[in-house]
């Protein structure tokens, strides 16, 4: 009995397991959180987008600005000596005095009977001669080399003729390679014999890289020593001198 019983619930349980139909063509069923996991996973990138432009945005304006930087470099020219020199501010001829008490510099390049037009370092001023009391020429700024009389050395031999002193720039500006000339002279007014030397002063170096130490500031003084030897043939009654400059930026 018992095992009849056995052999009709295995019967059973084997028929309804036989009768059990899978849907394999059936859609599986996904869970609300399975398909939130899964549209994350798919729309989200492997790094961060937005932050990754934004960067590489930036990273191109600044290599603008550098590129912008260096071609400023190129094309514009740096503030040297050699440009400086090459600026000339306008030289200034006269000095006018106003009824205000002002008084203006410049070079007046047209006149009439009412007004003045007038060339400044800023430009021109129409200025109307009502108010003008007075004008006066302005002296060029130069250098003013007197030679000091009571220095002045000259030892006279039968062959020999030596000269020495000091000079001194009473001028506005520096006078540049100053030499001292003499010059000989026979009876008859004849040239016979010139020479000269350039004066021990200040040393500049100029923008050319030249360097010169006969140079004198204004109020400074400096020194000169010439020497002469004259031949039996020649006799020397009096001589002259001059000072030479030159002007050098």
């Amino acid at each position: 009995m018992k095992i009849t019983l056995k052999i009709l619930l295995l019967s059973i349980v084997m028929f309804s397991c036989s009768t059990k139909v899978v849907d394999l063509d059936s859609d599986p069923e996904i869970l609300p959180e399975e398909i939130a996991d899964n549209t994350d996973t798919r729309d989200t990138p492997f790094y961060p987008l937005k932050d990754s432009i934004e960067e590489l945005q930036y990273e191109i304006n600044e290599l603008k600005a550098r590129v912008t930087e260096y071609e400023s470099t190129l094309h514009a020219p740096s503030l040297n000596a050699e440009i400086l020199k090459l600026i000339k501010s306008p030289h200034l001829k006269h000095e006018i005095d106003m009824n205000n008490g002002t008084m203006i510099q410049g070079t007046i390049i047209q006149e009439n009977s009412a007004e003045l037009i007038v060339q400044t370092r800023i430009g021109q001023l129409r200025i109307d001669k009502a108010y003008v009391i007075n004008i006066r020429e302005v002296e060029p700024l130069q250098p003013d080399l007197i030679i000091n009389e009571d220095t002045v050395e000259e030892k006279i031999s039968k062959n020999n003729l030596n000269f020495s002193g000091t000079l001194t720039n009473h001028g506005g500006r520096r006078g540049d390679f100053i030499r001292i000339i003499y010059h000989l002279w026979e009876n008859d007014t004849k040239l016979v014999m010139s020479d000269s030397t350039f004066i021990s002063g200040n040393s500049v170096i100029y923008n050319n890289g030249v360097i010169s130490d006969a140079c004198l500031d204004p109020g400074e003084t400096g020194t000169y020593n010439l020497s002469f030897s004259i031949p039996d043939t020649i006799i020397v009654t009096y001589w002259t001198r001059e000072i030479r400059t030159d002007l050098f930026e």
